[in-house]
Parts: C-alpha cells; sequence; structure tokens
C-alpha cells in the first residue's frame, strides 16, 4: 500500500529518536541506570525505522511503521 508522504513520516520519525536520544544524553546524569534504558530503548526504535527505510527502498514501497513491518523490515535487513 502506498502513501504519499509516508517515506517523509519515517524520516521524520528517524530523527524525532534521534533528538530523544541526544536529550537523554544531554541530561543530568543522576540516574544513569534510568538514561541509559531510555537510550537503549530509542536505540532499538531507531535500528527499527532505518531498516523500514531500507526496506521501502529496496523493495520501492512505502510501508507504515506498524509492528509487522518493522519486524519484517528487520528480517529483511538481517537477511542481507
Amino acid at each position: 500500500m502506498r502513501k504519499d508522504g509516508l517515506e517523509n513520516n519515517i524520516l521524520i520519525q528517524i530523527l524525532d529518536i534521534d533528538r530523544n536520544i541526544n536529550k537523554n544524553i544531554v541530561r543530568n546524569k543522576e540516574d544513569r541506570g534510568f538514561l541509559s534504558q531510555n537510550i537503549l530503548n530509542e536505540l532499538r526504535n531507531l535500528l527499527e525505522h532505518i531498516a523500514l527505510c531500507i526496506y521501502n527502498t529496496d523493495t520501492n514501497q512505502q510501508l507504515d511503521s506498524i509492528y509487522e513491518n518493522l519486524q519484517s523490515s528487520l528480517k529483511y535487513i538481517g537477511d542481507k
């Protein structure tokens, strides 16, 4: 299913994830464990959305970032 602007939406999500990672790095370092968990979660999100972007580009699709599509894209890049 193709949707106009979907690729831009995924790129916007990637930039939002990047901003969240940067905020966590800059934040007060008193609770490093909590901040580390946040950063790891955001890194997972970043990887999933980059994988989806690669998958969409390679397969000429514009899938949105629902769980099933993220899992398919991770499998796709893992098989390469």
